[in-house]
């Protein structure tokens, strides 16, 4: 028994041993002379670095660290903070550093705390009751917060019971290629799948997500499936190749969205979708766009699309107007203008204002738009075009609704704007 107990003892011995020699050679130091032990080392190998004792300076010690792996990237590091005390968060972007094990004392996680592209794990202390490691992210305890995802992930696969992902925690990510979503999360907020260079598949479908805010943004190749759940899009899919994107049926307001895709050349709107504002600009290539039957407002947006020659607009639509967006690819005046036929299924009872000075509320002349423009979809597209004034008080709207300013610092809302509500 005692020769069995021995042997099995020298395999888990030799295991240990092996698995410490993977993290490479050891070294031991303390916070204050951390930068010099680093620099002592050998290029192109492989260490294991124990820290040990008190970080007094949070920042400090990160410095020190940034510094340190920046003086020799061939370096490679596993960092073990396991037995020191005092350090309350951490971040690193080194390439070099391979992993690190945190200490008892770690409180404060952001999605900027694992960004070298080379990170393959984090340890967490025994007894921590704040967070989870687990596959290529970081979790709360009870994994309804996604924190962080390590910029090395190639897949991931985000808990089910996870309900909200942080701003920016899928941001940045070069070698991140598929991401699925489970169906218990319901806030995705701003900033995530941006500038991910590798992404193909987003699988958001099964999720129970109802608003979508500056996400999908700066993305080379990638097929994005949107959650049915999706009633609100806002300054989303731009600069990027989108491959067959479907939007949800319950889609019913879209902000500032689909800008400068190259690639689309069709889109279907969902019947539920009653807000377009500033949305559609810069895609060369749309030369058909479905309304759908219940488009309440069409303001601004639809510039730079030079194949689009005309367009068709429901029973439904009560407000258009050309007002330009002026993004960063308008320069010219000219590249705001509209050079497509617009047809109306209800041509009637549409007014407009005249005032040559349309931005003084007080010289405004509201009158009848004459049945001949309305019913002609070249001179329709033509007077939005040229007579209806790049203003908030310009384009034509249906004569039972007024016409109020843009709201802005924070007093109103886009809603209350085109449909003239009290705020």
């Amino acid at each position: 028994m005692k020769r069995k107990f021995g042997f099995m003892f020298m395999i888990f011995a030799m295991i240990s041993l092996a698995s410490c020699e993977s993290k490479g050679k050891k070294i031991t130091c303390k916070p204050e002379n951390f930068r010099e032990k680093i620099s002592e080392l050998k290029s192109e190998g492989t260490y294991n670095v124990i820290v040990t004792g008190t970080i007094s300076n949070n920042k400090k010690f990160l410095d020190d660290l940034a510094a340190a792996l920046k003086q020799d990237r061939t370096v490679k590091i596993h960092l073990d903070l396991s037995e020191s005390e005092g350090l309350k968060e951490f971040y690193s972007g080194a390439s070099n550093l391979l992993g690190v094990s945190l200490p008892p004392s770690f409180k404060k996680l952001s999605t900027k705390s694992f960004r070298g592209k080379n990170i393959k794990y984090v340890d967490f202390p025994k007894g921590n009751e704040r967070f989870i490691a687990e596959e290529n992210a970081i979790y709360t305890k009870n994994h309804k917060i996604l924190g962080a995802v390590l910029a090395g992930a190639t897949e991931l696969n985000v808990a089910e019971g996870t309900e909200k992902i942080v701003y920016g925690a899928i941001e940045n990510l070069d070698n991140l290629e598929k991401v699925m979503l489970p169906s218990t999360l319901t806030e995705l907020e701003s900033n995530n799948f941006v500038k991910c260079p590798s992404l193909t598949l987003v699988d958001s479908e099964s999720s129970q997500i109802k608003k979508i805010v500056s996400c999908f943004n700066d993305l080379p190749n990638v097929q994005v499936k949107l959650p049915k759940t999706l009633e609100y899009l806002e300054e989303s899919f731009k600069n990027s190749k989108i491959i067959n994107i479907k939007l949800p049926e319950k889609l019913n307001y879209m902000y500032h969205s689909f800008i400068a895709l190259d690639d689309i050349t069709e889109i279907e709107l969902p019947d539920s979708l009653e807000f377009v504002i500033k949305s559609f600009v810069d895609c060369k290539k749309i030369n058909r766009i479905n309304f759908g039957n219940n488009l309440k407002i069409l303001y601004s947006g639809f510039t730079l699309c030079p194949e689009l020659k005309s367009i068709s607009l429901p029973a439904s639509l009560i407000r258009l107007a050309k007002y330009n967006n002026f993004t960063e690819k308008i320069v010219n005046f000219s590249d705001g203008e509209w050079y497509f036929d617009i047809e109306l299924a209800d041509a009637s009872g549409w007014i407009w204002n005249s005032s040559k000075d349309a931005c003084d509320p007080n010289e405004h002349k509201f009158g009848n738009l004459s049945q001949e423009i309305l019913s002609s979809p070249e001179k329709l597209g033509e007077f939005i075009n040229t007579e209806s004034f790049d203003t908030y008080y310009g384009g034509i709207w249906k004569n039972e609704y007024d016409v109020i300013s843009e709201p802005s610092d924070g007093v109103g809302t886009w809603d209350d704007f085109c449909l003239n509500r009290n705020f």
